[in-house]
């Protein structure tokens, strides 16, 4: 049963890249308004931290689970950093660019009202790189908030007995 628990982890970690290549892929057919693509936001923003307590409540080493909820993440980032600052325009992989790109699809609303905010002039690799952070501390505070909770009810427990 708890292998089954650890799979289905790992599909609600990998969600975010099947449904930002979705949405990508559809948006031109979708007659979508700013209301919508918030509402969207938010809605992945507490889907993020409710996965993020997931791992958290996990029976494995803190260190390990925290970056199994992130390897899709990490890989992601990664292919952001090279395809977008290491490698010049010239080389670069669409395919892999986009990749990048689709896991931070649904935190990017925010991030872009924080970069406004310090800055007049928006540069995407800003305001990208602000959604990946801004997607790993929505993650990190659901996995504290998990962790804690596994915590307490250990002393809880162990008190009553």
């Amino acid at each position: 049963m708890e292998v089954v628990k650890h799979y289905k982890l790992i599909i609600l970690v990998m969600l975010p890249l099947f449904v930002g290549w979705l949405f990508n892929s559809t948006i031109v057919y979708l007659p979508i308004s700013s209301i919508i693509m918030w509402i969207l936001n938010i809605g992945f923003i507490v889907y993020w931290f409710w996965v993020g307590k997931q791992f958290g409540q996990l029976k494995l080493n803190r260190l390990f689970s925290f970056l199994i909820g992130n390897i899709i993440w990490i890989i992601s980032f990664m292919l952001f950093i090279w395809q977008f600052i290491v490698v010049d325009d010239s080389k670069r992989n669409f395919f892999l660019a986009g990749i990048s790109q689709y896991y931070i699809l649904f935190t990017i609303m925010f991030p872009t009202k924080l970069v406004a905010l310090f800055t007049d002039v928006l540069h995407s690799t800003q305001i990208i790189v602000t959604s990946y952070i801004f997607m790993l501390i929505i993650f990190l505070i659901g996995f504290i908030y998990g962790a804690a909770r596994v915590r307490i009810t250990k002393q809880v427990n162990s008190s009553i007995d």
